[in-house]
């Protein structure tokens, strides 16, 4: 028995579109939130790099 044939069967076409597309979107929000987290510790790292290091003549643009 596939999902597909028990979807197309039993439920309105268009509950699965919206499930699929929810699924979807919940994928993007997951890779949209990591890409972000990604981001910020790059960012941290970056600032207390460019702190530490503290170039005599701002050339690292700060």
């Amino acid at each position: 028995m596939n999902d597909e044939d028990l979807d197309g069967n039993n439920k309105p076409i268009m509950t699965t579109v919206l499930r699929t597309k929810e699924r979807k979107m919940a994928k993007m929000m997951k890779m949209m939130m990591m890409m972000m987290m990604m981001m910020e510790v790059l960012l941290t790292v970056w600032l207390s790099l460019r702190d530490a290091l503290r170039p005599s003549h701002g050339e690292l643009g700060g």
